[in-house]
């Protein structure tokens, strides 16, 4: 099969040229697009003359459509594009790139001297500025709107005082692997079945191994000139993209889709600006790494394809956030895949949903085991309860969520983990022994749930018969966790214990002992839960708020910060709720504002293969979630239809706006101020259905 695509662009720096020939000064491109200056303020500065620091203290921004993506802010120089691909989302985990600008004046290479990036504020576009001592190199990086591909605008300021004379472009580029060659002004690299062609738009310069040479003469003191390349994907069998006409048009068009995406969602004001800026940045991520194909959250930076734990977070922040398209889409996908390819933990992230037959036998496979399907039936389950979607959506996936559930009805409720849950490793580490020797109550904790979220979906559908068969699987299941894994001596649940012998795992372990309450399986009022969460919290957190795993295991995924900081807020623990906000925010966080998925012992995330583990939908947002409701407390309950705030804010903030948190079909802003005398102001505003209730309660309660 091959695919055709056309990509239109104008005349490179088309208003530039116009202005030149009206003998007008020629404009700049922010005085062109004077809202590309308008930086959050999560972004990273480098000086290079200082010394760049290593890639694990180094953050990442996505740019992406959905179609075509690319990751920047990790490689050297910081303009450079890496984990690039296209035309879909689906990778094989096989990647291109990096492409990246390099300046050079009269034959000889020039180094930056220093470098900022930042993302421009209600968008995805990414925008560095890089000194080289005279000349300053700006590279705006977007994707344009149904195309798969990377526009890179490229302008060069001369900011000194003397001519720079033959001043050249450079592009250079690659993939991991695969074949490169130059064909005519191009590098086309084909790797997995798929290309990318990189070239300058106008067609112009010089190809050669690797790299693209473009001319671009003198530039007088206050001059400027430029150029823009795109790197277009296509399947290999696939004619070359064809590329002709304006980018300064596509770049608009970006910004308004991305702006009224935006419009009515979440929005956090602060006087901290990186607070402020962390939810819009987090949603935004989010969207970047959803697949245009099919709405799956797609993991876009080590590993690729649609996992099924790794949507849960995202759903619950885009419910969140009022996003209820985007979580619908996500938790949907599992269903319509599975008809297509079975049951798995991971999924192609490229599949055609519309392929998948209507009718289907669903004793025909087998669903996975551990935290999956468990986690498939509250994708959908989480969607409905929101009031993002009505009966007749869990109608139509209730065969899908009740295989997944019948397939553990194991009679003593011992429960396996799946065997690649992110903390895997870590098991390892703390027992010396595999996952499959174990049985794990973070399984038994969502297959609770699970069953429970079943019994009220039947309810709702008029299945009383399922319904009574969930409730009391659910009852039986809970009961049983209680048994077989509750320490009433050190007040925790055992994480797991051995399949063979029963004997339990001698300490707390944060990603299962933190998850109970934040998954769901019960609510802060629980006293067990309580204890549960404050044994594992002073057995693994340490003084400035930082977590380990285990009590032997001090390394950490990412989202165990946010694990830690959601049980202490839930706990109405607030000055450890300040220490571990403090260390997840300024510590583990990069200064990019996203979250990796693994960290050593002093916070920076573990650079452990070829392509790194940063930019995490899954950890991302359930961090996000967590400081979420650190500031807010924020809880809805959609059978009552009652809201409840515990407001609080970190040491140093003197203000925090919450606005279009979403209840259902209701929305929720609350305002808090930190007033002189150590009190907080609290305003809280809502609108919606008849009968729903917004009220402030203590932070432990249901």
């Amino acid at each position: 099969m091959k695919l055709y695509i056309k990509i239109l662009f104008a005349a490179t720096l088309a208003f530039a040229a116009a202005a030149a020939l009206a003998g007008e000064e020629p404009k700049g491109l922010i005085e062109r697009h004077p809202w590309l200056a308008d930086a959050s303020s999560l972004g990273q500065e480098f000086d290079y003359e200082a010394g760049i620091p290593p890639k694990t203290r180094r953050g990442a921004l996505g740019v992406g459509n959905g179609m075509a993506f690319a990751l920047i802010g990790l490689d050297m120089p910081q303009n450079a594009t890496s984990n690039m691909i296209g035309p879909d989302y689906e990778t094989g985990e096989k990647w291109f790139g990096p492409v990246s600008h390099a300046l050079e004046a009269e034959g000889v290479a020039l180094a930056p001297r220093s470098s900022r990036l930042y993302r421009v504020r209600r968008t995805n576009i990414a925008v560095v500025e890089e000194d080289f001592g005279g000349l300053v190199l700006r590279t705006v990086v977007f994707a344009p709107p149904g195309v798969p591909a990377i526009v890179r605008l490229a302008e060069i300021e001369n900011v000194g005082k003397e001519t720079a004379q033959d001043v050249a472009l450079t592009v250079r580029a690659g993939a991991g692997g695969g074949d490169s060659r130059a064909e005519g002004a191009a590098l086309r690299f084909v790797y997995d079945g798929r290309a990318m062609t990189v070239s300058f738009a106008d067609g112009a310069g010089e190809a050669a191994a690797g790299a693209l040479r473009r001319a671009l003469g003198d530039i007088p003191p206050g001059g400027r000139t430029g150029a823009t390349t795109v790197a277009a994907f296509s399947l290999e069998v696939a004619t070359a993209p064809s590329v002709a006409d304006d980018p300064e048009l596509l770049l608009e068009r970006v910004r308004e889709e991305w702006a009224e995406w935006l419009e009515g969602a979440l929005y956090v004001k602060s006087s901290d600006e990186r607070l402020a800026a962390f939810f819009e940045n987090t949603l935004v991520m989010l969207k970047t790494q959803q697949s245009a194909a099919n709405g799956a959250v797609a993991v876009m930076s080590r590993y690729s394809g649609a996992w099924c734990r790794d949507a849960y977070s995202p759903i619950r922040l885009f419910l969140l956030a009022g996003k209820f398209e985007e979580a619908r889409a996500a938790a949907s996908f599992y269903d319509r895949a599975s008809r297509l390819v079975g049951f798995r933990n991971r999924y192609p992230a490229n599949l055609d949903l519309s392929a998948a037959p209507d009718e289907f036998d669903w004793d025909s496979i087998r669903p996975q085991q551990g935290d999956d399907p468990n986690i498939l039936i509250l994708h959908i389950y989480n969607v409905w309860r929101a009031g993002a979607a009505d009966d007749d959506y869990i109608r139509g996936h209730y065969g899908f969520m009740r295989r997944n559930l019948t397939s553990q009805f194991e009679a003593e409720c011992r429960l396996p983990f799946h065997g690649d849950e992110t903390y895997q490793v870590y098991v390892m580490m703390q027992t010396g022994a595999p996952m499959s020797d174990f049985y794990s109550v973070d399984t038994n904790f969502w297959h609770v749930a699970a069953a429970e979220a079943m019994s009220e979906m039947a309810t709702a559908l008029g299945y009383d018969d399922d319904a009574r068969t969930f409730a009391d699987r659910a009852a039986l299941c809970r009961a049983l966790t209680d048994a077989h894994y509750w320490n009433d001596t050190e007040g925790y649940y055992v994480p797991f214990v051995k399949k063979d012998s029963l004997s339990p795992a001698d300490s707390p372990f944060g990603d299962i002992n933190f998850n109970a309450l934040w998954m769901g399986y019960g609510a802060p009022s629980d006293e067990k839960l309580r204890r549960n969460a404050l044994a594992a919290a002073k057995k693994l957190m340490n003084k400035t708020g930082g977590v380990k795993t285990s009590s032997r295991v001090s390394t950490f995924t990412g989202m165990l910060p946010g694990y830690l900081l959601y049980n202490l807020k839930a706990l109405g623990l607030t000055p450890q709720a300040d220490l571990a906000f403090d260390s997840l925010f300024n510590g583990s966080m990069s200064k990019t504002g996203e979250f990796a998925e693994a960290y050593g012992a002093n916070n920076r995330w573990m650079d452990y293969t070829t392509h790194p583990n940063v930019l995490r939908p899954w950890e991302t947002a359930i961090n996000a979630e967590a400081v979420l409701y650190y500031l807010t407390g924020f809880r809805y309950d959609h059978r009552s239809k009652r809201a409840a705030l515990s407001p609080s804010l970190p040491l140093g903030v003197g203000f925090v706006a919450v606005e279009n948190l979403r209840a259902g079909q209701n929305r929720v802003s609350v305002y808090i101020t930190a007033k002189d005398d150590g009190q907080l102001e609290v305003e809280a505003r809502a609108s919606g259905e008849s009968g729903f209730t917004v009220e402030m309660t203590p932070t432990n309660q249901d």
